[in-house]
């Protein structure tokens, strides 16, 4: 038996597909291909799939990925992309497929850029002036309720830039088991910051890194 790591894109219209729908697709895809997947054991036997990093709805994924494992060692993996992506749907599909390196415990970033539609209020120099402050204060919604919490530490922006239409930001957020930063609370307090009820913005994920900064595989 051999663990495989698929890497995906969800993209279009996908971005509107929910994680458990995800979850459902592949899982649908995955029997209809034929692969020598494994089963879980038990009463109800299910395919196993290890997401990495659940992408927020509506967000664009570059290099998503998920884990599975065949009972077969030496099954060609350019056969697995190959079958998966003619069976998959508009807007996902597999870009690469290697044997894991990381587990999910050593996932600590995660790179994004966001869009956002430029007006009056929203601006590069409007974006620039928000990330200077010292502190940005959320509430964040836990399991144990409303919690106020700091989050300026826990995003790098890396470059901030507009052109006719739109702001375009570069940033690295925190992200991984243990503290996972939605970048929506940062677009939030950038809203409130520059006066703004509610803006129009595309978040797109392009990579998951590890502690050492590196793309995690």
């Amino acid at each position: 038996m051999i663990t495989i790591r698929l890497f995906f894109e969800k993209k279009d219209r996908a971005k509107y597909i929910s994680h458990l729908d995800i979850v459902r697709c592949f899982s649908r895809a995955i029997s209809r291909s034929k692969l020598p997947i494994w089963y879980t054991e038990g009463y109800n036997p299910k395919i196993y799939m290890g997401f990495s990093l659940p992408l927020p709805l509506g967000f664009i994924g570059d290099n998503e990925s998920f884990d599975i494992r065949l009972i077969q060692d030496d099954y060609p993996l350019e056969q697995v992309q190959e079958k998966l992506n003619a069976i998959l749907p508009e807007g996902i599909k597999i870009t690469k497929i290697v044997t894991p390196v990381c587990k999910a415990e050593r996932i600590a970033t995660a790179k994004y850029t966001i869009t956002l539609e430029r007006t009056k209020e929203i601006t590069q120099e409007s974006f620039t002036a928000f990330t200077d402050e010292k502190e940005v204060i959320v509430i964040k919604k836990t399991k144990k309720g409303d919690k106020e919490m700091d989050i300026r530490p826990l995003f790098q922006i890396m470059e901030v830039k507009q052109d006719e239409d739109n702001v375009i930001v570069d940033l690295y957020v925190a992200a991984g088991t243990s503290l996972n930063v939605n970048p929506i609370l940062i677009m939030n307090a950038y809203f409130t910051h520059c006066g703004v009820e509610d803006g129009e913005y595309i978040v797109q994920r392009n990579a998951i890194l590890n502690i050492d900064k590196e793309e995690w595989n």
